[in-house]
């Protein structure tokens, strides 16, 4: 971040309307305390998209613009001096799919259907390949489905590599002697 990003950013924070004891903690200059408060709020609060700012500028005013990254992408606002810590966020967490990208977002986001998020967010999500005909359904949960249909898609991959096994060990020792092998295993 450079030295006006942290100026620009510091001034957007102070024009955003913080709750008073975050107020009181930045003006202090304790951003750890700052970032712990709108933290606690954030899971008590409905989805905000400043809110979610709040806390991405918080953290790169600390210097954390992966996590800044995280929470600003979140907030669907895309400003100028936000744009390389949603980079480094989207380098790290989006580069093979949605999936892996609703995986690394804060829970209140994963929670909501994909209608009801910020347009910037549901656009980039769609553009990675999170299918869009899950706008009811929370994110999270319709991220879940195709991890599931890959492991079942696995456990026939090796189900079909046993049968091979099986009857290529049939082809080469004949097929009762097999049987008889695999009989004496369960009489014991």
């Amino acid at each position: 971040m450079t030295a006006a990003d942290r100026v620009n950013a510091e001034k957007r924070l102070a024009e955003l309307s913080l709750p008073p004891k975050a107020r009181e903690a930045f003006e202090r200059g304790a951003l750890w305390r700052t970032k712990e408060i709108l933290l606690g709020r954030l899971g008590s609060m409905p989805f905000s998209s400043e809110a979610f700012e709040q806390v991405g500028l918080v953290l790169l005013l600390m210097g954390d613009d992966l996590e800044a990254g995280r929470y600003l992408f979140a907030s669907g606002l895309r400003r100028t001096e936000y744009a390389s810590s949603i980079d480094l966020f989207l380098a790290r967490h989006g580069r093979k799919s949605a999936y892996e990208l609703v995986a690394a977002l804060p829970q209140k986001v994963k929670r909501r259907p994909l209608a009801e998020l910020p347009a910037e967010v549901a656009e980039a999500l769609t553009r990675l390949g999170f299918p869009k005909n899950h706008t009811q359904t929370p994110v999270a949960k319709a991220a879940i489905k195709p991890f599931k249909v890959r492991a079942k898609n696995k456990l026939k991959d090796y189900g079909c590599v046993v049968l091979v096994v099986f009857l290529l060990i049939c082809t080469i020792l004949g097929f009762s002697a097999v049987v008889d092998a695999v009989a004496g295993l369960f009489k014991r």
